[in-house]
């Protein structure tokens, strides 16, 4: 069920090549990152390790599956840092040596390394000074 329809042919072939000899994706304790599927048909990212029991029980397997959701939003949020304290942009190392990255806009960060999209409106105090601006202060309430 945590396949994806196009992956579970694989899938099949790799539980049973690791049934036959122990080997495939994510046998033997060495973790592997894939993308699974949820109940509401969202690809997630998960980590998928494999093992056989101690006990003797044939073609039994156990998986051991770990959302990684909530640490790629962590590692997203760690890799905003530094931050401009004047313009608000960001330093992006992404495949670079540390400090050596380019200035690029929040929104633009976010876009390159994740899903999320955003959508643009005026924060009240925003919203405010902008009318001022525009000669549209007696608009305001």
């Amino acid at each position: 069920m945590l396949v994806s329809e196009e992956h579970r042919e694989q899938h099949r072939k790799d539980l049973t090549r690791f049934i036959e000899g122990k080997e495939g994706p994510g046998a033997g304790g060495h973790p592997i990152e894939l993308k699974a599927q949820s109940k509401d048909g969202e690809r997630i990212p998960v980590e998928m390790t494999l093992s056989a029991p101690t006990v003797h029980a044939e073609g039994l397997i156990v998986g051991v599956i770990r959302d990684l959701r909530q640490g790629t939003r962590l590692g997203l949020y760690e890799a905003l840092l530094p931050v401009c304290c004047v313009c608000g942009v960001i330093r992006d190392d992404s495949g670079c040596a540390k400090g050596q990255g380019t200035w690029v806009s929040l929104e633009h960060f976010v876009q390159q390394h994740d899903a999320a999209r955003f959508s643009h409106t005026f924060c009240p105090k925003c919203q405010q000074d902008y009318m001022c601006g525009q000669g549209m202060a007696s608009q305001i309430r």
